[in-house]
């Protein structure tokens, strides 16, 4: 049984509700991304180990669910890319995923600022 686009939005955020700038998924927000399809299960054999967004040339959204497969997760999502470089979006106050990334070989090119509070 493969797993749905709900629960998919579900991992997602519970697993973001600790960064403080990620933002929340809604229904409508998943349901758009489906049809984009952009959304991914990573599996380890018939083990959901991970999730992620990618898109074109970019990867986003990236939760593992298993301890110690954050790095199986993102390799499993950069083969998903199309060209010779990957994007990949992280809040900057994420220190763990930055200390990932860095050892997975990925470096700091741009900082942008896109988050919203509302008052």
């Amino acid at each position: 049984e493969r797993e749905t686009a709900e629960q998919w939005r579900e991992i997602y955020n519970s697993k973001m509700q600790d960064v403080p700038t990620a933002a929340y998924m809604t229904i409508t927000e998943c349901q758009k991304a489906v049809e984009k399809g952009t959304l991914y299960f990573v599996y380890e054999e018939d083990t959901v180990i991970g999730i992620g967004s990618v898109d074109t040339d970019s990867i986003g959204a990236v939760a593992s669910v298993v301890p110690g497969k954050g790095m199986d997760v993102v390799g499993a999502l950069s083969k998903k890319i199309v060209g010779d470089m990957i994007c990949l979006d992280v809040a900057s106050v994420n220190d763990k995923a930055m200390r990932l990334y860095e050892k997975m070989g990925f470096q700091i090119t741009e900082e942008r600022s896109n988050w919203y509070q509302i008052k």
